[in-house]
């Protein structure tokens, strides 16, 4: 049987800015996720999703994203005492699809043109695979470029 995927894209605005525009003019988004395990192209869930604008270079602190993430399982005793997310901070948390959907929002709400973290092929890794197991497919996923 034939399973159609539907594709999503998070909304970064790289494509309609001029290459000399100044790092002072841009916003772009710092993120990091947060997971059951490092597995997680496999057994392992996202639990939770944190972001920031900058903004002419300035953090926006008073306008950050956190959601919790239900990832339909247990969450384990090491990653609880590593990320201080327990089981009950997930209960009523949405699914990971809602919650990337809702993380995709805020990015585009920013007009921001990349995300950046710490370790965005990991992140990166996550998103991709939650949404996969929804059936939809990352759309304009993340550049990476290392210098």
């Amino acid at each position: 049987m034939f399973f159609q995927r539907k594709n999503i894209s998070c909304p970064l605005m790289y494509e309609k800015i001029p290459l000399s525009t100044k790092i002072d003019d841009l916003t772009f988004v710092v993120f990091d996720t947060e997971t059951t395990g490092f597995q997680v192209a496999t057994t392992d869930r996202l639990i939770e999703i944190g972001a920031v604008p900058v903004s002419g270079m300035k953090v926006m602190e008073n306008d950050r994203f956190q959601t919790y993430v239900n990832p339909e399982r247990q969450i384990s005793r090491e990653i609880i005492e590593l990320t201080s997310i327990t089981n009950e901070k997930v209960a009523e948390a949405p699914v990971a699809s809602e919650a990337i959907h809702g993380f995709f929002d805020y990015v585009g709400s920013h007009k921001a043109v990349c995300l950046v973290g710490h370790y965005v092929g990991f992140d990166h890794l996550v998103l991709k695979t939650e949404l996969k197991r929804e059936k939809l497919t990352l759309k304009k996923t993340v550049h990476h470029r290392y210098t």
